[in-house]
C-alpha cells in the first residue's frame, strides 16, 4: 500500500510541476503579447490601461492560464489574441 500511496504522490507532483511549468511559459508569452499591444497603442495616442502587480499578473496566469487559452481560442481562434484596435 505505500509503494502505491508513493506512486500516486509522485504522479500528483509531477502533474503539478507540469501545469505549473506550462502556466509559467503561458505567463512570458502573455506578457510579451501584452507589451507588443501596450507599444502599439501608446505609439497611436491610445488608453494604455495600467499594469497590475507583477505577483498578482503571475499568480492569475500560471493559475487560470487553461481558461484564458481556451476563451481565446474559443474567441479569436488564436491562444494569444491579435491587439484590439
Amino acid at each position: 500500500m505505500r509503494r502505491v500511496n508513493r506512486f500516486l504522490a509522485l504522479i500528483l507532483v509531477v502533474l503539478v510541476v507540469l501545469y505549473v511549468g506550462i502556466g509559467l511559459v503561458f505567463h512570458d508569452r502573455w506578457q510579451q503579447a501584452l507589451t507588443v499591444c501596450r507599444q502599439d497603442r501608446v505609439a497611436k495616442g491610445a488608453f494604455v490601461e495600467p499594469e497590475w502587480s507583477p505577483l498578482v499578473t503571475v499568480f492569475f496566469d500560471v493559475t487560470f492560464w487553461p481558461v484564458y487559452a481556451w476563451a481565446n481560442w474559443h474567441n479569436h481562434g488564436r491562444v494569444f489574441p491579435p491587439c484590439p484596435a
